[in-house]
């Protein structure tokens, strides 16, 4: 074989890979998705549920929330418990919401730096209607009705094959991510979802393994893109796997019991 049929032979199976490739990516994904899908309906099953149920009580806890290191929101209440799906048609990316809501206005006064641009930018994020006045002092004067809305997001890693948790806002404002196996995704699971949401003692971050928050997230980000573990725009953590037991109980008896 002369040298240019051995290089057009060459050419031929480069060209010839990429497509296998992506077809085994693609059998790759299904596969894992009939694998997520039933986690995936136990756990917005049991949220809508449990969404339904608290919305029909009275909740009248109160709860502290730091804005930032020295502003701290008091005295808020859980309510408008929902579901919300990014496609009606799929159960690939969903959250469990709720917000934090304060009955008053507050009103605090900051030096306008950079303290002020970040809670400027926190309170936006959030969608949160506020006012601010300067002052001759060179201070800003904020007023406005706290609402802050915690979500659980749940994702499918069609990839790894696992389900992705974000919580954004819990009690801060920051999102923390937990990469569950799909064998972790159990009943007892959800009730110690539920009693964490409701700040009841609970297992849940016993169970969840590791927890990354945002900060960690980016340093952890920015070690593997240095080591050339992923790539520029990955979008992937580490964790180690979770085990868990399958307990079967009612949410709705035991855990709205104080």
């Amino acid at each position: 074989m002369s040298l240019l049929d051995d290089l057009k032979k060459q050419a031929t199976q480069a060209n010839t890979k990429e497509p296998e490739d992506d077809s085994t990516t693609v059998r790759k994904h299904q596969v894992n998705w009939h694998t997520l899908v039933p986690k995936l309906q136990l756990i917005i099953t049991y949220m809508r549920e449990l969404a339904e149920n608290l919305n029909a009580l009275d909740l009248d806890d109160k709860y502290d929330y730091p804005l930032t290191k020295n502003i701290e929101f008091k005295n808020l209440t859980k309510e408008n418990f929902r579901v919300r799906k990014a496609d009606e048609k799929s159960v690939r990316d969903f959250s469990f919401r709720y917000d934090l809501v304060g009955e008053r206005n507050i009103e605090f006064i900051i030096p306008n730096d950079f303290n002020a641009e970040n809670i400027r930018s926190i309170l936006r994020k959030q969608n949160t209607r506020f006012t601010e006045v300067y002052t001759d002092q060179g201070q800003s004067h904020f007023r406005l009705k706290p609402k802050i809305t915690v979500l659980f997001q749940y994702i499918a890693d069609l990839q790894d094959c696992m389900v992705i948790l974000r919580i954004h806002n819990f009690d801060r404002p920051e999102m923390q991510e937990i990469r569950y196996n799909p064998e972790a995704i159990t009943e007892e699971l959800m009730e110690e979802t539920a009693k964490y949401i409701l700040n009841k003692e609970n297992r849940f971050r016993s169970l969840s393994g590791n927890i990354v928050n945002d900060e960690a997230l980016q340093k952890l980000r920015s070690k593997l893109k240095q080591d050339g573990k992923i790539a520029t725009d990955g979008n992937k953590t580490v964790s180690k796997k979770q085990e868990t037991k399958t307990k079967k109980q009612s949410i709705f008896g035991k855990l709205l019991k104080k």
